[in-house]
């Protein structure tokens, strides 16, 4: 068995779980994504838009073959540009889900100062008064139930295809790419059990981390060190999540886009690919 092209295979799967943190420069790479997504919980938006980007990179990586291993952290302004897209594509897939549950909560919210309007200082309601104290509180009830319900089951429903759209932004660079849901489609449908097999790595990462988090969290000793463990832990999985869709899309047989020759300045200060 080829283990370099199956990482299903126990020796490769290893090598996936283990390429974050193998070695001593992966290991300063990986400091500085866990030290952005910390920083990250403090501040919004810009250390988190170059995680992004950097996970795409990764990702492009992945897909080009040859040994898993955390990329460079260089080439800042590209990183960004691509952390944006990619946080462009998460937006529209996961955009559905997230305004029916707001639709949910804000039904609930108002329902619920809405319900108490009818009371009067006594307490005392008619039979319409108090039928409509009971539509409004339930009835905002059952639309946060509902809201709720539809707005994870659309979540989910964006995010299944969301590492395969993010795959082939990766590989072409291209927003519109990552919006061809035919091909998306195609390339899940074909290769449903691979895509499968990595969810269920990605997910399990996740479990590990959350079950840590959470034994942390829970300990009044460590609680104040939880989110030192958290960043960490987040960029491990998305490392691991990345690379795993990664060599998904490159073991589906997408043809993959020419790469982008990069351009660095020798020392004589000629054009160096």
């Amino acid at each position: 068995m080829d283990h370099q092209h199956d990482w299903l295979d126990l020796d490769a799967l290893g090598a996936l779980l283990r390429f974050p943190v193998h070695g001593k420069a992966a290991q300063n790479r990986f400091l500085v994504g866990s030290g952005l997504l910390l920083v990250g919980m403090f501040i919004p938006l810009l250390p988190a838009i170059v995680v992004y980007g950097y996970l795409l990179r990764l990702m492009r990586g992945a897909m080009r073959g040859g040994p898993l291993e955390l990329p460079s952290w260089e080439s800042l302004g590209e990183l960004f540009v691509d952390g944006l897209k990619t946080m462009v594509v998460a937006f529209a897939y996961l955009l559905p889900g997230t305004l029916a549950m707001l639709a949910g909560m804000v039904a609930y919210f108002v329902a619920g100062p809405f319900s108490m309007l009818v009371l009067r200082p006594s307490g005392r309601l008619d039979e319409a008064e108090a039928a409509t104290f009971v539509l409004a509180l339930f009835g905002g009830m059952a639309l946060m139930f509902i809201g709720l319900s539809l707005g994870f089951f659309l979540s989910f429903l964006g995010a299944v295809p969301l590492p395969a759209a993010l795959a082939r932004l990766a590989d072409s660079g291209r927003l519109g790419d990552a919006f061809q849901l035919r091909t998306l489609w195609r390339l899940i449908r074909a290769h449903g059990w691979r895509y499968f097999a990595a969810w269920v790595v990605l997910m399990g990462v996740i479990g590990i981390v959350y079950i840590g988090y959470t034994l942390i969290y829970f300990t009044w000793i460590l609680c104040a060190v939880a989110l030192f463990f958290l960043a960490p832990a987040m960029f491990y999985a998305l490392t691991i999540g990345a690379a795993a869709f990664g060599r998904f899309y490159a073991q589906s047989g997408a043809p993959l886009a020419a790469p982008t020759p990069v351009v660095s300045v020798g020392s004589e200060g000629d054009p160096v690919i």
